[in-house]
């Protein structure tokens, strides 16, 4: 059976049993306010497929920092690194495991392939810099496509899809052991993301109208005594170019 997960916050949860790295998915409950319990449900990774929705479509931002997307205006989907209403909040945590286990306290995520119709990106926005790009698909898939995970660390990335459809992620997990510096290495795991079909050319996105081309104008009213304002466009004529 698989267990379809489409909002709210799932982990990749890093654990070491039995002298073996492994991992599950921790799906976090909320109680009535909407507030997170530490417990949650878990699953095997095999039995879960990840849903990215419609709302999740967004646009390549004009900054050549962010030219590993596509080119500006390009359509991609993302599960943005902050926790949004309606979309999964995906995160990587290493919070059950031991300290003192591994060399340095940390743990590596390696990406292995990527099944699908298109390229993932796995990276942390930076509002004072350039992001920090962790997995890039698009430009083959090497060593250093690779996460650092701190035991007992708990962090969330950003994960964007350059097309939708239906992807099988598969990445394996290492660290070296305290004890003796030898390598530790987990079997690989595939996680499959389910991406929906958004629309670049102005047809509505879970309540997002996506424009893309022709005349647009922000047009700015004074109604009733109160300044506001609302985007008009423009469609062309019959014999207009």
């Amino acid at each position: 059976e698989v267990n379809v997960l489409s909002e709210g916050e799932v982990d990749l949860e890093i654990v070491y049993e039995d002298g073996k790295l492994g991992a599950e998915i921790l799906a976090a409950l909320h109680d009535d306010h909407g507030d997170h319990h530490h417990d949650g449900v878990e699953y095997p990774v095999n039995e879960v497929a990840l849903r990215v929705k419609t709302k999740s479509a967004t646009l390549v931002p004009n900054d050549p920092a962010y030219g590993f997307l596509g080119n500006p205006g390009d359509l991609v989907y993302e599960l943005p690194q902050h926790e949004e209403k309606g979309l999964l909040f995906l995160g990587i945590g290493a919070d059950e495991l031991e300290k003192g286990v591994f060399v340095n306290d940390q743990v590596q995520v390696n990406l292995k392939s990527v099944e699908g119709p298109g390229n993932i990106y796995l990276y942390e926005p930076n509002l004072f810099g350039p992001p920090n790009v962790i997995f890039n698909s698009a430009d083959g898939i090497t060593e250093s496509d690779k996460f650092l995970a701190n035991v007992g660390g708990h962090a969330h990335q950003s994960m964007a899809f350059s097309e939708a459809g239906t992807y099988t992620v598969s990445f394996d997990f290492s660290g070296n052991l305290a004890a003796d510096g030898k390598e530790s290495r987990s079997a690989e795991y595939q996680l499959v993301f389910e991406v929906e079909e958004g629309d670049d050319h102005g047809d509505e996105v879970e309540g997002l109208i996506v424009l893309s081309e022709g005349e647009v104008d922000l047009e700015i009213a004074y109604v009733d005594g109160e300044w506001g304002t609302e985007l008009l466009t423009h469609g062309a004529e019959e014999g207009d170019d």
